[in-house]
C-alpha cells in the first residue's frame, strides 16, 4: 500500500483515528468511466475514472495509427475500493484493474501500463498525483490479459468542518499529448 500525505501528515493522521467504516457496496459511473465498486458512505470521496484518460492506445512511433502499427491498446475496466471514516481523517484504499492487448507491432512480450491515482478538493484542483506501473508479462500463447494493480491507501486529514466527500478520487492511465488526442477522435468505448 502506498500513502498519499507527505510522512508527517500521514502518521499524524494515523495516531488520530479510531476506526469507524462501512461495507455497502455501490457502483459509481457514467458515460466514459469504468465501474468502480467502492464500498463507501456518504461522508466519502467520490471515486471515478477520467473518461479522457480510461484508454491507452500506443504505436509505433513514427508509423501511423493503422492496426499493423499497434503496440498496445489498454483500458480500465474497474476500480476497486473502500472507505472508512476515522476521527480527523478519511481512509480510502483503491485498486485500478486495466485489461491489456499487445499488438502485432509489440517487440517485446512484456508491456507497462503506466495509470495514476489523483486526490482533488472540491474546486476539482488536484491536491497529490501519483504514477504507478501495472506489468504485463504475456505468455505466448496470449496476446490479452487483465490485472489488479497494487491497492493504494489515501489518508484524507478531514479537521473540524471538513469531510471525506470534500474531496474526490480520480484514477486514470498516464498517456501522452498524441495519446490523448487520439483517446478524444476515437470517443468513450
Amino acid at each position: 500500500m502506498r500513502g498519499f500525505l507527505p510522512p508527517a501528515l500521514a502518521l499524524a493522521c494515523a495516531l488520530a483515528l479510531s476506526a469507524c467504516g462501512s461495507r455497502d457496496n455501490v457502483v459509481v459511473g457514467g458515460r466514459g468511466e469504468a465501474p468502480v465498486r467502492l464500498a463507501q458512505r456518504a461522508d466519502c470521496p467520490h471515486v471515478g475514472v477520467l473518461a479522457d484518460a480510461a484508454d491507452l492506445t500506443r504505436f509505433r512511433p513514427g508509423r501511423g495509427e493503422d492496426l499493423t502499427e499497434l503496440v498496445l491498446d489498454a483500458r480500465v475496466t474497474g476500480v476497486t475500493g473502500s472507505c472508512d471514516l476515522a476521527r480527523r481523517a478519511t481512509n480510502v484504499d483503491v485498486a485500478i484493474t486495466i485489461q491489456a492487448t499487445r499488438g502485432p507491432a509489440a517487440t517485446t512480450r512484456v508491456l507497462d501500463v503506466p495509470y495514476w491515482v489523483a486526490v482533488m478538493d472540491r474546486e476539482g484542483k488536484i491536491l497529490d498525483k501519483q504514477v504507478f506501473q501495472a506489468r504485463f508479462e504475456f505468455p505466448s500463447n496470449r496476446t490479452t490479459m487483465r490485472l489488479t494493480g497494487e491497492e493504494v491507501r489515501l489518508v484524507l486529514p478531514t479537521p473540524e468542518g471538513v469531510r471525506g466527500r470534500d474531496f474526490s478520487v480520480s484514477v486514470g492511465l498516464q498517456v501522452t499529448e498524441e495519446e490523448l488526442a487520439f483517446n478524444r477522435r476515437r470517443g468513450p468505448r
